[in-house]
Parts: C-alpha cells; sequence; structure tokens
C-alpha cells in the first residue's frame, strides 16, 4: 500500500499505520494457520496443495489505482472471509478440534478489522473525488472483478465493518478472463 503514497500524497500517516499493522496481522495469520497445518497433517507442509490465485490475479488487475485495489482486495476478498469464516469455524467446532477453532477465531476478529480499514480508505478516497462510495464500489467490482460476488453474506460481520447490503447485494463483476482477452486479441486482424 506504500506504493501509491506518491500517487497520493495527501495520505495522511493513519493511512499507512493502518496498513502495516493490517500486515503484521497477515503474517500473524500465516504462521498460526501454517503452524496449525504442520500439526493437523505433518505429511502435507504449506504449498505442497494446489490453490487458485484469485488474489494474485486481482493485486494484479487493481495495480495502477488504490481505489480499485482497495475496494477488490478489501472490500471483496478480505469480505468474503467474513461470510465463510463463521462455517469453517463451525465444522471445527463440531469435530472437537478447539485448538483450529482459537486460530480460526483471531482470524476471523481480524478479518473484521481489516475489511473495516478498506472501508474507511475507500470511503476516504471516494470522498476525496468527490464520488459516491456505494456506486463508485459497485463500478469498481463490474469493471476489475469477473462473476458474481458471493453469498451468503454474513452481513452482521459486515456491517460492523461498514459495508451495508447496497454495496455487494446483486452484483456481478464484468472483467473478461485472461483467456477471453487472449483469444479477443488474436481474433483483431492484424495490419
Amino acid at each position: 500500500m506504500a506504493r501509491y503514497g506518491p500517487e497520493h500524497p495527501d495520505l495522511p500517516p493513519a493511512f499507512f499505520s493502518d496498513f502495516a499493522k493490517m500486515a503484521l496481522d497477515e503474517s500473524k495469520h500465516f504462521s498460526l494457520l501454517t503452524s496449525r497445518l504442520a500439526a493437523l497433517s505433518p505429511g502435507t507442509p504449506y504449498g505442497s496443495m494446489p490453490v487458485h490465485a484469485s488474489l494474485w490475479e486481482s493485486a494484479r488487475v487493481t495495480f495502477t489505482s488504490l481505489r480499485a485495489r482497495l475496494a477488490i482486495i478489501h472490500l471483496v476478498h478480505e469480505a468474503r472471509g467474513l461470510d465463510v469464516n463463521p462455517g469453517t469455524i463451525e465444522k471445527f467446532r463440531r469435530a472437537g478440534d478447539v485448538d483450529s477453532v482459537d486460530v480460526l477465531n483471531i482470524v476471523h476478529r481480524d478479518e473484521v478489522t481489516h475489511v473495516t480499514t478498506g472501508h474507511r480508505w475507500f470511503t476516504w478516497i471516494c470522498t476525496k473525488q468527490g464520488v459516491d462510495p456505494v456506486q463508485t464500489f459497485r463500478e469498481e467490482v463490474k469493471r476489475c472483478w469477473r462473476g458474481d460476488v458471493k453469498g451468503p453474506f454474513n452481513a452482521e460481520d459486515r456491517e460492523k465493518a461498514g459495508m451495508t447490503p447496497d454495496f455487494y447485494e446483486d452484483l456481478r463483476g464484468e472483467m473478461p478472463s485472461d483467456w477471453d482477452k487472449l483469444t479477443h486479441t488474436a481474433a483483431r486482424p492484424i495490419h
């Protein structure tokens, strides 16, 4: 996030403090989760299983825009964590895995603060630019996200973080896939 400083010299010190705290939280989450994975399945170290690259793709797509980065990374990806974490925690609780429940509760509490931070700074930049935060968020999602913003939604925790349903209900991204971009480019005549 610090890389956006030169483009936005009016960003206050609190912006950088908030994102430094978030980076520390994310490193804590990584340590907690990899330790838990090692305890549960020593033969399956972190990195041995395939995963999707959605977060990386979103980082690439939003590279040139702080507003888009806040919308997609913090108010779509992080907010999705608010939706799925409670169900995941409940599965571990039913399995009697108290240690995993404790770790996931820490992650979930932190994620609420991450979405709150993303919402605060997204709203701040929209105010500075004189645009409506809800409408602008919806436009950023349409431009920089592919497919539905999936529910079911944890409306209670999203609301705690500042995200009312008008931000995310009935929302679909219209960004073409990399394959669509490649085939569209390949189909263009060369002069």
